[in-house]
């Protein structure tokens, strides 16, 4: 082997060892991380020794203090409660009035059609027109009577 090649090999085994060393501190320290427990909060002692009452009236305490955080969140579910009943109530209501209104808008319509219907009168010469100036005669009749229609309907008058 020449020289060449054997500096080339020995490169290559201090970048192997090298990446092997990275790779074990790695593992070392993730599994340091991973494995350890986390660090044990001491328990404050006190240094005097409570008596029987003393220890009942904390219990007490403690007892109350469950009960008014329990009448607490009871007290805050019962107005989310209340107000998604609100939501609720107010989603119905839309939903019904949107109905009316489609309803409404409807009966309108089918009123506007019949008044439309009373209203307009073809004239006998539109029934066949024979020649294209008849034709556009009749066109614009329906228009003028159109926009009449439109606008006393709008007023009210029909």
């Amino acid at each position: 082997m020449s020289e060449f090649e054997s500096g080339k090999n020995f490169q290559h085994l201090v970048i192997a060892a090298v990446a092997g060393a990275v790779c074990v501190f790695a593992l070392v320290t993730l599994a340091d991380r991973v494995l350890l427990p986390a660090p044990v909060k001491p328990v404050e002692v006190p240094l005097t020794q409570s008596t029987p009452a003393q220890n009942n009236a904390a219990a007490e305490a403690a007892g109350l203090e469950e009960e008014r955080q329990a009448s607490v969140a009871k007290q805050e579910r019962l107005q989310k409660e209340k107000e998604q009943s609100a939501i609720d109530q107010a989603r119905r209501e839309q939903k019904l009035q949107e109905a009316l209104n489609a309803r409404n808008a409807d009966n309108e319509q089918a009123r506007k059609d019949a008044a439309w219907e009373r209203f307009y009168k073809k004239p006998k010469k539109c029934d066949n027109p024979a020649d294209n100036t008849a034709i556009v005669e009749c066109g614009n009749h329906y228009l003028r009577e159109q926009q009449r229609f439109e606008k006393l309907f709008a007023d009210g008058k029909l």
